[in-house]
């Protein structure tokens, strides 16, 4: 009966939440829309960080990561869109969160292949597992590239991409790559080695 009760009393704040949540996402659709019909108005503006303070109010509540996730991008939209100046000195953030991925992407692999195949005490297993990923990770790469491509055909994103010659003028020369006598030779013969020209 104690859980019975529990679980009616959390009803109605989830039925609450969810009602908050609806009316944050439906007063930035709201924002977003009026941005037409009101072009340089403040009250699209305003419209949106309201509805960006109910959806924040409903994620201190809802503490879900992926739900931060999303808010953080809502936010960096509407960002984008009322201080475009001030949005593009942000971008040292995503720079070093892009690095921060990169560094632990490798460990991250790599401690949980060590942790698969330490668990699986049957060596059979384990490689019949490692074709099944290889082969899931080479269809599934290939789908993607397939769906890329006819994706990129389809909308003709390339169209109007236009690149002044003027643009290419501060860009050095291309230096020819070095030769693998050159680069692994010197240290052997004694010899300074040279920069190849």
């Amino acid at each position: 009966m104690n859980t019975h009760g529990r679980q009616s009393e959390k009803r109605p704040a989830q039925t609450a939440l969810f009602g908050a949540q609806l009316t944050g996402f439906s007063l930035l659709a709201l924002g977003f829309v009026l941005i037409h019909f009101l072009p340089g108005h403040l009250i699209p503006t305003i419209v949106r960080w309201a509805a960006l303070l109910i959806l924040g109010i409903v994620g201190i509540r809802k503490r879900s990561l992926t739900y931060w996730i999303f808010f953080a991008m809502l936010v960096g939209l509407e960002i984008g869109l009322d201080w475009p100046g001030f949005a593009s000195h942000l971008k040292i953030l995503s720079d070093i969160f892009l690095r921060l991925i990169k560094v632990i992407v490798a460990p991250l692999i790599l401690g949980t292949l060590i942790t698969g195949v330490a668990g699986h005490g049957d060596l059979r297993k384990v490689g019949r597992i490692g074709w099944e990923s290889l082969l899931y990770f080479e269809v599934i790469s290939t789908l993607a590239l397939v769906l890329g491509g006819f994706a990129i055909n389809l909308t003709r994103a390339r169209k109007g991409l236009c690149i002044s010659a003027g643009s290419a003028e501060g860009v050095p020369p291309k230096k020819p790559p070095p030769r693998w006598g050159c680069f692994f030779l010197p240290p052997f013969s004694g010899k300074k080695r040279k920069a190849h020209r």
